[in-house]
């Protein structure tokens, strides 16, 4: 009877091969013998995107399970959400984790972040190289298409690229060899004198992109070498290896399992003593075993971390190649996540060189905004035995690495229309890691994008990140012959990890036009490297409406949770507006600023708002954003230079301010789209549930100009006109000529009508205030046809 139904199971097996349309009909039918179906299908479940409700437990009760659970996202004390196999499910399920499937069948699709203007975006673009392999595997080379791609860059390029060749006589368990490749002026030769940087994929098999990004900058190198100075200069100058598949055995096996691609499994492929594998990322020997929070000593656990430090064949082959050579940076790249994380792992501390490293992180994520910071920051919990770790924090029997693991995408395996544009995101990272492994420095303008007295200062940003000490020279040029640079070139010098503001003074020798605009050239120096930042600056004059934020009386301000005056941070004495002084953000509120009375555009040819702003906010749910209406009811955000798109859990898509931003940028938001139209500002801050401190939001100085207009009184729009002002008994309103009105209304400042009618002649109208208390309101007039004006009135 068994041995009947084992033979008919059989046959079902065979047919729902042939027929995979119908194995997928069964599978919703059928119950139990579709698990045994599936075991003789594949031999590695299907996966499944899943929401695991925590109902109160932490990152470390999900731990204990011997689950991976470095990848997907996490709500303390709600829930976690990733991709898990059918047997992790029930792993978890058995310990009494509630779970849901989000999406069956693995891979949630990729969601494009929204851009508010990609004019304003100079982010670099590395065209797709020539010779880019797209492998069979889903879109992503196998391990021999990858082998021979390697082989080929070095017979079209032997003078920049040498052959792949084994680490030391490390082998593998199914005897493969890690190999490693030099890119540089001399390949085959070792160059003591260049800085040295190394680049790592595959650590984990399931996670191609790490190895394809990979192949994508080591074309890109070789193909524009002949024609890009400054890639040129680059390969001359540096020392770059690339060891693109760390773990050759893991990566086959999927392969062998799923050759279509999406193969899941992890480990390397050396039996233990419980299982198979084990993780090479847990596998180092510094802080190895920490703790088992961090990894597991379960030899079935996807983080299983070897029976010892260096237990595998892999992490040994790394550990030789870092000894013999001076590696200055390190990238060991994983996916995914869109996180740049650097040490330390094993515990939530920083690093002695934490300047050091933040300053690395920010300028290689300047243009793909992965989320920096250590493992607990970025993952909420604690990892050891990390490559990082032992990279940066052995220095016994080798140099010290500033070594970085980025995760890069949406998942392990990206859909193919997604592997260029994610392959592109990483390139810039690439290239700045190895400009950095020697004398680095960048420049960061943060000047007001207009110009609008004869003299002034521009406030410039010196950031050394390079590893490499040297001095830095900057160069001021203008393509208008009447500006003049006060003191040309600039020398200095600026300690690793930190940054300098230099104060460039100019003054006018000739007065441009309103609205010209001018270009400034900053070329700096520092070692073999050279960079020029490009500015454009736009003469407008003087502003049309301004808020030095000394008060709130130009504003409608909420009795609950308002934005209010702080003393302690601003740009400009004496105050700035913030939503929380002295203290850190209330979680679950919403602060509100709106302008009483409108800003008028309707004779603008351009207008632009600027303002300072500085903020800490949490990047998962905070945000705040500025918005602009016609109307004064409906508000729209508006996009700014430091706008970046809002997540999940913010306003999604739409332009938003969160994250980190300690030192006051001058932001500039273009507001020709409300031209010819009279307009409202909002300032609005929300806070989520975050339980870590953050600081809030601060804004200041903010000014509206117009390129037609200089000041507001060359404005004639205004049919009304009040009087007397300030007012004690009685306010008259006098309009231009014959018209009707159709509502008159007196608010106080929080939007509340004390007063409202329209009595009175044709073109005077009269309000009794003697009846209301001193201080600030808003007089609004409406006509048949359609106008509405705003007015502040005064009342003792």
């Amino acid at each position: 009877m068994i041995l009947n139904s084992l033979y008919y199971i059989g046959q079902m097996t065979i047919f729902a091969v042939a027929k995979v349309k119908y194995f997928y009909e069964v599978s919703v039918k059928l119950v139990f013998p579709i698990s045994i179906i599936s075991f003789f299908i594949n031999s590695q479940s299907h996966n499944h995107k899943t929401k695991i409700n925590l109902n109160g437990k932490t990152i470390q009760d999900l731990q204990k399970t011997g689950i991976a659970f470095d990848h997907g996202t996490y709500i303390p004390g709600v829930s976690f959400t990733g991709i898990f196999s059918h047997e992790e499910l029930e792993k978890l399920s058995s310990q009494g984790f509630q779970t849901e499937i989000i999406l069956d069948q693995i891979l949630s699709p990729r969601q494009s972040p929204v851009s508010c203007d990609p004019k304003i975006s100079n982010t670099p673009n590395y065209p797709l190289p020539l010779n880019y392999p797209y492998g069979s595997m889903g879109g992503f080379p196998t391990l021999q298409e990858m082998n021979e791609n390697l082989d080929l860059m070095h017979e079209l390029y032997p003078k920049l690229i040498s052959q792949r060749k084994p680490i030391g006589n490390f082998r593998t368990f199914n005897n493969h060899t890690i190999d490693v490749i030099k890119i540089s002026d001399n390949p085959n030769v070792l160059e003591e004198d260049e800085p040295e940087i190394l680049y790592t994929g595959l650590h984990h098999a399931r996670e191609p992109l790490s190895m394809s990004q990979l192949l994508y900058y080591m074309w890109y190198l070789l193909e524009n070498y002949e024609y890009n100075p400054e890639i040129r200069t680059l390969v001359d100058s540096r020392a770059l290896y690339f060891v693109p598949c760390i773990n050759p055995d893991g990566y086959e096996y999927n392969e062998q399992t799923n050759p279509d691609g999406e193969g899941y499994w992890r480990k390397n492929r050396n039996p233990n003593f419980d299982g198979i594998g084990s993780d090479l990322n847990r596998n180092y020997g510094y802080q190895w075993g920490f703790n088992n929070n961090g990894s597991s000593n379960n030899g079935t656990s996807d983080v299983f971390r070897g029976e010892s430090s260096f237990s595998e064949v892999e992490t040994r082959a790394i550990k030789y190649l870092c000894e013999q050579h001076e590696f200055k940076i390190a990238l060991n790249y994983h996916t995914f996540g869109n996180l740049l994380i650097i040490p330390w792992g094993y515990s939530n501390v920083s690093t002695q060189d934490s300047s050091q490293f933040n300053a690395l992180a920010q300028l290689f994520t300047q243009h793909n905004h992965f989320t920096v910071g250590t493992s607990f920051n970025t993952l909420n919990y604690e990892v050891n035995g990390v490559s990082d770790d032992w990279m940066y924090g052995d220095t016994k029997t080798k140099n010290k690495i500033f070594a970085f693991t980025p995760e890069v995408g949406p998942s392990f395996w990206p859909n193919r229309v997604d592997i260029l544009p994610l392959n592109k995101s990483t390139q810039f990272m690439n290239v700045m890691a190895a400009w950095n492994a020697g004398a680095y420095a960048d420049l960061e303008d943060f000047s007001p994008t207009n110009l609008n007295t004869d003299a002034g200062t521009l406030n410039l940003l010196v950031k050394r990140s390079g590893i490499e000490n040297a001095n830095i020279n900057i160069l001021c040029t203008s393509n208008f012959s009447g500006l003049v640079f006060d003191t040309n070139p600039i020398d200095m010098y600026v300690d690793a990890g930190n940054s300098k503001m230099t104060d460039i003074n100019y003054h006018f020798n000739s007065t441009p036009n309103i609205g010209d605009s001018i270009e400034l050239s900053f070329k700096i120096t520092t070692g073999n490297f050279s960079k020029t930042l490009v500015v454009k600056k736009l003469y407008v004059g003087k502003p049309i409406w301004s808020e030095s934020c000394e008060n709130i009386n130009q504003w409608y301000a909420p009795s609950n949770n308002p934005f209010v005056l702080s003393n302690k941070n601003f740009t400009s004495s004496p105050s700035s507006y913030t939503d929380s002084p002295g203290s850190n953000l209330i979680p679950n509120r919403k602060y509100k600023l709106k302008t009483v009375f409108p800003i008028d555009l309707t004779r603008a040819k351009n207008a632009y708002l600027s303002f300072n702003a500085a903020w800490d906010l949490d990047i998962e749910g905070d945000f705040a954003q500025i918005q602009v209406s016609a109307d004064g009811d409906n508000f729209d955000p508006v996009c700014g230079k430091y706008s970046v798109a809002g997540g999940a859990f913010q306003d999604l898509n739409n332009p938003v301010y969160t994250g980190l931003q300690k030192q006051w940028v001058s932001e500039w938001i273009n507001l020709d789209k409300y031209k010819g139209k009279s307009i409202y500002l909002q300032i609005i801050m929300n806070t989520n549930q975050s339980e870590f401190p953050h600081d809030g939001f601060y804004i200041d100085d903010l000014k509206v100009f117009s390129t037609s207009l200089t000041n507001s009184s060359d404005l004639n729009t205004e049919i009304i006109s009040l009087y007397p002002q300030p007012a004690r008994h009685q306010i008259f309103i006098h309009t231009r000529g014959s018209i009707d009105c159709t509502r008159l209304q007196l608010e106080t400042l929080d939007g509340k009508n004390v007063r409202a009618n329209c009595q009175g002649s044709s073109n005077e109208y009269r309000i009794d205030v003697s009846n209301l208390n001193s201080g600030v309101y808003c007089l609004k007039y409406y006509t048949q046809s359609g106008h509405r004006e705003v007015h502040k009135v005064i009342i003792q």
